[in-house]
């Protein structure tokens, strides 16, 4: 059996960080239709959580609970919920927000987006207008 294989067979597959907070395990496990299990303190997500609730996909767990601790956790977990957890995982974040170039910088528009409803100002940005002596004085810069 490839690892390939084995990923797309297993309902959890563990997501380990690495040498920094995250890793392209992440992304594979994603890619594969289980549910991560990630144990790390401070990871970094790929994308705001205004964008992906991470905590309806993943197993997050810090560093010092790995081993028993998560076993018991995965088993109390009923199997609606399992399958609720695969198909977020999937469709909702994978399918949308990581499997194409474009879905991922979708994914961070949207972030940037939520970030922006965020403010005070309810404006929207309008952009920047520029015309020939305006380049030329640069007064259409902002900066």
């Amino acid at each position: 059996m490839t690892y390939d294989q084995l990923l797309r067979s297993s309902e959890f597959a563990l997501a380990p960080r690495g040498d920094n907070k995250f890793s392209f395990r992440f992304s594979e496990v994603l890619s594969a239709g289980a549910i991560p299990v990630v144990h790390a303190d401070d990871w970094v997500w790929p994308f705001r959580p205004e964008v992906v609730d991470w905590n309806r996909c993943a197993v997050i767990l810090g560093e010092k609970l790995a081993g028993n601790h998560t076993l018991d956790h995965i088993a109390r977990m009923s199997t609606e919920e399992r399958c609720a957890r695969r198909n977020y995982c999937y469709f909702r974040i994978y399918k949308k927000y990581v499997a194409t170039f474009e879905g991922q910088l979708q994914g961070y528009l949207d972030g940037l987006e939520a970030i922006g409803r965020q403010s005070n100002n309810t404006t929207p940005f309008a952009g920047i207008r520029c015309n020939a002596s305006s380049i030329e004085s640069r007064d259409c810069n902002p900066y």
